[in-house]
């Protein structure tokens, strides 16, 4: 019952993004068939699990980013509506790509081997540019005085954001390096799944946690605003788990960057 009232919510904030989310979990569900019958593999795994899994991932974001930027200064309604188009668009172009190029069994990521490859990677890296910029206002715009939500919950979303933005700044830097193991080659042995690599460094991981703070700051916020507890308290506690989620982050970069692995 829960769960149907937030989603209810959610469809009336962002309705746009609300139902390109429902289409990518529906489309990570048929992905499961090709899955099932396919025994090609891109460095080492089946070429269907990474786009199941960029569905998933951009699902629970775009959800994330509609709810959050909802939550806007009343002045600010007209910028929560433009962010979600854009970031939307931005969006339904990445995914497509993903799709392309798992279907024609070679990587979409750090893919430079030919002209096309290479297109189809930098016209994503464009895209992903924008929806950067897009988090980078939203953060801004969260800066001033906001009486539609409480201080605490305000307080989580700017430290997502801003939590967020270190989980881009990882990405960037696989970007620069061509690939997001350190210490051996992409593919190899890795996790279930996820398959963060057993062999060596992996950048995915501080990436992973990074992005999905704009999630984990404002349910944090969220559930400490319940505590009977005084506000300064409630402050202490927001600002301590954004410290420990950053150090945390900042260890597993660090980690990663040796070439060493999470197991």
């Amino acid at each position: 019952m829960i769960i149907s009232k937030q989603f209810t919510e959610l469809r009336k904030r962002s309705p746009l993004l609300f139902g390109y989310g429902i289409f990518l979990i529906a489309t990570a569900i048929a992905l499961l068939l090709p899955l099932s019958i396919d025994d090609r593999t891109i460095l080492g795994i089946n070429p269907w699990i990474k786009p199941i899994k960029f569905c998933i991932s951009t699902a629970i974001y775009i959800w994330a980013f509609a709810w959050i930027s909802f939550d806007l200064p009343h002045r600010f309604n007209k910028w929560s509506k433009r962010l979600n188009t854009i970031v939307g668009i931005s969006l339904i172009i990445e995914i497509p790509i993903i799709l392309i190029q798992s279907a024609r069994g070679v990587r979409s990521h750090f893919n430079f081997e030919t002209n096309f490859d290479a297109l189809l990677f930098g016209i994503m890296g464009l895209f992903i540019l924008i929806n950067t910029i897009c988090l980078l206002i939203l953060l801004i715009l969260f800066l001033f005085k906001n009486d539609r939500i409480n201080t605490i919950y305000l307080i989580g979303i700017r430290l997502g954001l801003i939590i967020m933005m270190i989980g881009n700044w990882v990405g960037q830097v696989m970007i620069n390096q061509g690939q997001h193991a350190v210490g051996v080659r992409d593919g190899g042995e890795g996790i279930p799944f996820l398959n963060w690599s057993t062999e060596g460094g992996d950048l995915r991981i501080a990436h992973f946690l990074g992005l999905h703070a704009l999630q984990i700051m404002p349910l944090s916020a969220h559930y400490i605003n319940q505590l009977d507890i005084n506000h300064n308290t409630k402050k202490l506690c927001i600002y301590g788990i954004a410290m420990i989620y950053t150090a945390f982050i900042i260890l597993l970069y660090r980690q990663a960057l040796s070439g060493s692995p999470l197991f």
